[in-house]
């Protein structure tokens, strides 16, 4: 009767603990988060990060603009325009963090004399102060009650010469 128990054991039971076909399956679903955690990681600061870019080319465009033109109405709120939504007639802008920027803009930030420069003259200032949500960590928000931080802010500042008109 022992024979028999022992090639039972050895017939049925031993190939389900040397079995290896379900390895690779079992590895995978290990890791399976940390590759999702990783790829949203990924996902929000390339989009903050271009977000970025989006604002700096806003504000460099809006800081060229008011340094060749007059510092008067309607150019300086074209500007600020500008520099929130990259269109001088726009003031919403296609997407939400556009729409709730700050726009700081200084036409006298800094004079400077014919002492220091073969003229006299100004710099113009553009500040931009952007809060930016995190897609992500909003969704995230709802399942912890507001317990975790869905914002942060950035500012984008651009100088430039006065040349005028």
């Amino acid at each position: 009767m022992i024979d028999f128990e022992k090639q039972i054991v050895g017939y049925f039971i031993r190939p389900v603990f040397r079995d290896e076909q379900g390895g690779a399956t079992i590895e995978f679903m290990i890791c399976l988060p940390l590759i999702l955690i990783a790829f949203i990681f990924v996902l929000e600061f390339s989009m903050l990060f271009w977000a970025h870019h989006v604002a700096a080319n806003n504000v460099r465009s809006a800081t060229r603009f008011l340094a060749r033109a007059p510092l008067v109405e309607p150019f300086l709120t074209q500007s600020e325009n500008m520099a929130k939504t990259g269109d001088v007639s726009d003031t919403t802008g296609p997407y939400e963090w556009m729409a709730s920027s700050n726009v700081d803009v200084d036409t006298s930030f800094n004079n400077f004399t014919s002492a220091d420069f073969r003229t006299n003259g100004q710099t113009v200032r553009i500040r931009l102060d952007v809060p930016y949500t995190f897609m992500t960590f909003d969704m995230m928000n709802d399942l912890t009650n507001g317990a975790i931080g869905t914002s942060i802010s950035f500012s984008v500042i651009e100088e430039a010469r006065h040349v005028g008109d």
